[in-house]
């Protein structure tokens, strides 16, 4: 099984992004983060198989191709000390690159709106929120289950060190311009 989440996240998802973002440049790289051990995982419960936890990043690559002005896209595949590869929440694999690299920013697309306290009522949508909060909510566990691996690495990444945090509706236009490059964003 996990030959074939291997095969889908480094040998499809990962370069349909890459070739998405060729069409305005050839300027992402498609990495998996088994390469050059970017990432390193232990098994999360062996009951799970190669379901990995993270333990370590490994930057270097990452920085190398950021100042050679490349965007690296990493699929989340980890490497473990056996050499095997881990499949690792793809949420959780991003706020651990973010952190291991010093962003400035971190932003998670999903296919809603953004986190919701009473998932679907658009009045519940939340547009800020402080660490604190985060960390309270998640304690409470008041928050849909598919939420709490982006909170979770919201939190991981600004103990970090990274400024901002965003979870945003990949699925709108524009959204992430929006969000990123307006006063009131998405």
């Amino acid at each position: 099984a996990m030959d074939i989440v291997r095969t889908v996240l480094t040998g499809e998802v990962n370069q349909e992004l890459v070739e998405a973002m060729h069409r305005h440049g050839s300027m992402a790289v498609g990495l998996s983060g088994t390469d050059a051990s970017t990432i390193v995982a232990e098994p999360a419960d062996p009951r799970l198989g190669r379901v990995g936890c993270i333990t370590s990043i490994n930057p270097a690559l990452i920085h190398d191709l950021v100042a050679a002005d490349y965007i690296p896209v990493i699929a989340s595949v980890a490497v473990g000390a056996d050499g095997g590869a881990f499949n690792i929440n793809a949420d959780v694999a991003a706020g651990h690159v973010a952190a291991a690299i010093g962003a400035h920013k971190v932003v998670f697309l999903t296919d809603v709106d953004g986190l919701f306290m009473d998932y679907p009522d658009p009045a519940s949508l939340v547009s800020a929120m402080t660490l604190d909060e985060t960390r309270q909510l998640i304690e409470t566990d008041a928050v849909a289950s598919g939420m709490i691996p982006k909170l979770g690495s919201c939190v991981r990444a600004l103990e970090a060190g990274v400024q901002r945090a965003h979870i945003i509706n990949g699925t709108t236009p524009h959204s992430l311009l929006l969000e990123l490059l307006t006063d009131k964003g998405i």
